[in-house]
């Protein structure tokens, strides 16, 4: 009797043994490994580019009553007196010499060759001719005022136009009714009206007598005399 029991305890056991494999290979199939994929996102690299201001630039033209208008004085020319000791200059030289110190050469937009920088921000500005000097009164307005600037062909020559923009109306329709009504601040001429000067680089691109009131409700020209290249150097910087 007793060997069976033995035999049945060994089955037993190996019984045991063989369902403890089974369940350890059930429990690896219920609880599969899980391995973390990890994606990396690359996010696209923008660039924005911020346009330059050009506000400073196109306030380097500008409008002004006109105050005064003479001829422009010719630059002194100079002179020496030679000895066999030294070279003596004249005052006249000095008094030229004394003039570049404080002044320097401009090339005005339409052509002027050799004119001097206005010693205030009231000029006197010369005409792109160099044959007038104009001082003018306090500035009503600039190229930031104005937009939308065209060229117009005029026997072989440029001239440019323009608008001026609607929130900008009001400030230069003051400026230009003063001239229009002859105001102190813009004196008449032997008509009545005044003239406002259109200023740029420091020359005087023209200079209109103000026939007609709220001159900014309507396109008007800016600029005349010029070559292409003037022309569009001005269309370009009014209109980017």
């Amino acid at each position: 009797m007793r060997t069976p029991q033995r035999s049945i305890s060994v089955i037993a056991l190996a019984a045991g043994l063989v369902l403890g494999t089974v369940g350890c290979g059930s429990d690896e199939k219920s609880s599969p490994t899980t391995t973390a994929t990890s994606t990396t996102s690359t996010a696209a690299e923008t660039t924005t580019t911020t346009a330059p201001d050009r506000t400073q630039e196109r306030a380097e033209f500008f409008f002004a009553p006109v105050t005064a208008t003479t001829a422009c004085e010719a630059a002194p020319t100079e002179s020496t007196t030679t000895t066999a000791a030294a070279t003596t200059t004249t005052a006249n030289t000095t008094n030229t010499t004394n003039a570049q110190d404080q002044t320097r050469p401009v090339q005005g937009s339409a052509g002027v060759a050799s004119q001097t920088e206005p010693a205030s921000s009231n000029g006197p500005f010369p005409t792109a001719d160099g044959k007038f000097c104009i001082t003018v009164g306090e500035r009503f307005g600039d190229g930031n005022d104005i937009t939308d600037a065209t060229l117009s062909k005029t026997e072989g020559t440029y001239q440019v136009l323009a608008r001026v923009k609607p929130e900008s109306v009001d400030s230069l329709n003051d400026g230009f009714n003063r001239c229009y009504n002859g105001d102190p601040t813009c004196p008449a001429a032997p008509d009545g009206r005044g003239a406002v000067a259109i200023i740029w680089k420091d020359t005087v691109l023209v200079a209109p007598s103000i026939q007609t009131p709220d001159l900014a409700d309507s396109v008007f020209t800016i600029a005349v005399n010029m070559t292409e290249r003037q022309a569009r150097d001005l269309l370009g910087l009014i209109n980017r």
